[in-house]
């Protein structure tokens, strides 16, 4: 099995962000390297309340990321997949993923799992995740799973962002050969 982490991987969480604060987006800027918070000039308590005020509508309206079907048939040709995602702070998160799920995938979609970060390590068995934060690929692998950081401007693969779906693949060959 193959889980997909959504935010900055499949969805465009920055561009998100910056638009909710009217904040100039740049694509992969590196301002973002490590927390929104950072690269907007915001307390953690400012970002999450502006967030819940949008509710479900935040996370229901983030725009796919540009590889993002590719990414999808990518997986699709190695396993079984699964997105598998946090709620994060947001209340509203766990559902406007999934109307988000749905919007892209149809009514009847439930290839998903959303569960705290913490419990992603209890699903690493055998499985790879395919994930942008270092932190959730490191717990998997200590839990004996796979894990592909996904490139990304904030995280340890950030020399590989105009490789993205390449470093997938050579990492997928890896694990499935």
């Amino acid at each position: 099995m193959i889980y997909v982490d959504s935010d900055s991987t499949t969805h465009n969480w920055h561009k998100a962000c910056c638009e909710l604060f009217n904040h100039p987006y740049i694509f992969d800027d590196p301002k973002f390297t490590c927390k929104t918070t950072d690269g907007l000039g915001l307390t953690n308590k400012q970002l999450w309340e502006k967030i819940d005020s949008q509710k479900e509508k935040f996370w229901s309206e983030m725009e796919p990321l540009p590889w993002f079907e590719d990414l999808i048939k990518l997986v699709n040709q190695y396993d079984e997949w699964r997105f598998l995602t946090s709620p994060s702070l947001s209340c509203y998160a766990a559902s406007g993923k999934v109307l988000w799920f749905q919007k892209y995938f149809g009514k009847h979609f439930k290839k998903y799992i959303i569960t705290p970060k913490e419990n992603k390590p209890l699903l690493a068995y055998h499985n790879v995740l395919i994930d942008d934060m270092d932190e959730n690929c490191e717990l998997f692998t200590k839990a004996g799973g796979h894990s592909i950081v996904f490139p990304g401007v904030h995280n340890s693969n950030n020399n590989l962002l105009d490789k993205r779906l390449e470093h997938v693949r050579e990492k997928l060959e890896q694990y499935y050969s």
